[in-house]
């Protein structure tokens, strides 16, 4: 339970404060393009505070309304936005150039917080792009909108990457915040896929065709081509019950039964020849693997 506690003395309600009891006169400014010397003068005219300066330029003009308001906020006000920082002693405002800050700055510039956006030639957001460093050994992925934080040693190199785009590599910006935009890589879009009754550009393709290269097979010895892309295709399911056995193969299912009279497996075509079985491939002189999931398909 919070609990709020005022204590009424007899005498009325007291107001207790750091600072001795003084009479507050109320600052009112109407300035425009004048130099600051002067806007601290008529602040001096209104107030019982006298300024003074240790390292700052009283020539830069400045201009400023404000009305009816104490001592502190004419001042945040009028020198804030300036850079300039201010502390009232007793009956003296002394001003100076307030120190810069360095932002994520962590352990005395040892490390930095990055913090940014991975986004597309559109703007769209990248969701699960990889932000890498220590030669892709630790790192993190952006989340749905994009976004993502880490924290590295000052000086390093960041490795923004995804799926289907070319990858990006930026040293660290001191300012803590580096947006990424991401092209898509070109040899992809203009790979050539086997769909079934032809061959066309990635970049064309509109069907539901997932494409397997040799780089993307799974590093496995195993007499079975079907392993190969096992956990690779969503909706591809590849199961083998003998795995206990060298030589039992695996059976493939795309998207479930398809089929009530036929076969339950897929239709296997080999180098443009139908009815082929994986069986008789050596794994090793596999190139691709192009697995079509949509209607046209069913009607090969």
């Amino acid at each position: 339970m919070v609990c709020f506690v005022s204590i009424l003395c007899a005498g009325g309600i007291q107001r207790l404060d750091a600072k001795p009891s003084k009479q507050e006169k109320r600052v009112t400014l109407s300035l425009k393009n004048v130099p600051l010397k002067q806007a601290l003068t008529d602040i001096e005219r209104q107030t019982q505070y006298l300024f003074f300066n240790k390292d700052v330029d009283y020539s830069r003009n400045v201009s400023i309304k404000i009305k009816n308001a104490t001592t502190e906020e004419v001042c945040s006000a009028l020198l804030t936005p300036l850079g300039i920082a201010y502390e009232i002693q007793k009956s003296n405002i002394v001003i100076f150039m307030a120190p810069k800050a360095k932002p994520y700055s962590q352990s005395g510039g040892a490390k930095l917080r990055v913090r940014g956006r991975v986004t597309d030639a559109k703007g769209e957001p990248l969701a699960g792009a990889s932000v890498l460093w220590n030669n892709g050994k630790d790192g993190v992925v952006t989340d749905i909108d994009g976004n993502y934080e880490i924290e590295v040693p000052a000086g390093t190199r960041l490795e923004f990457s995804y799926i289907g785009f070319n990858s990006v590599t930026m040293p660290v910006d001191n300012s803590g915040e580096m947006n990424v935009t991401l092209r898509e890589d070109i040899n992809i879009l203009n790979e050539v896929v086997v769909i079934g009754y032809g061959t066309m550009d990635k970049k064309e393709l509109t069907s539901a065709i997932t494409h397997v290269g040799e780089k993307n097979f799974l590093s496995i010895s195993a007499a079975d081509p079907a392993a190969l892309i096992k956990g690779k295709v969503s909706g591809v399911s590849i199961v083998n019950t003998g795995s206990a056995d060298p030589n039992s193969m695996s059976s493939i299912q795309v998207r479930g039964v398809s089929s009530r009279q036929a076969g339950l497996g897929p239709l296997i075509v080999i180098d443009g020849i139908p009815g082929g079985s994986l069986q008789n491939v050596n794994p090793a002189d596999i190139a691709s693997f192009d697995i079509l999931k949509d209607g046209a398909a069913s009607a090969i």
